[in-house]
């Protein structure tokens, strides 16, 4: 995922957006929706998951591919996710293909997810 300079650029010239459905995402739109969505629920305290549950998608302005990847993002078990557990050692623990979807499309920003557990 990381490499030169001129690797990144060859990779997004190449890419192609018929390899696989990930790269026909329009993953700017997908991911500046995604990270407004978070926000707000962040702000209004609301949980990750009561906040997509309550996501009208239809009203979200996506549509096809675009919206599976919205889901892929905000999804309860479907997101993004680092492994974290070691600070010197974090890794992508689910999403790398997505993750390199939108790097080729030259997106810079996107959500997470982080698995907690909360004791009983």
């Amino acid at each position: 995922m990381t490499g030169p300079r001129w690797l990144r650029r060859i990779r997004r010239a190449t890419a192609g957006r018929d390899c696989c459905w990930y790269h026909g995402v329009n993953w700017h739109l997908v991911s500046e929706t995604a990270i407004g969505i978070a926000l707000q629920a962040q702000a209004s305290e609301t949980p990750p998951e009561d906040a997509f549950y309550a996501l009208d998608l239809a009203a979200c302005g996506l549509t096809g591919d675009d919206r599976a990847g919205l889901i892929l993002l905000l999804g309860p078990g479907a997101g993004i996710e680092l492994n974290d557990e070691d600070p010197a050692d974090v890794t992508i623990y689910e999403g790398r293909h997505r993750i390199t979807a939108m790097r080729d499309a030259g997106v810079r920003r996107t959500v997470i997810q982080r698995s907690e557990v909360t004791p009983a």
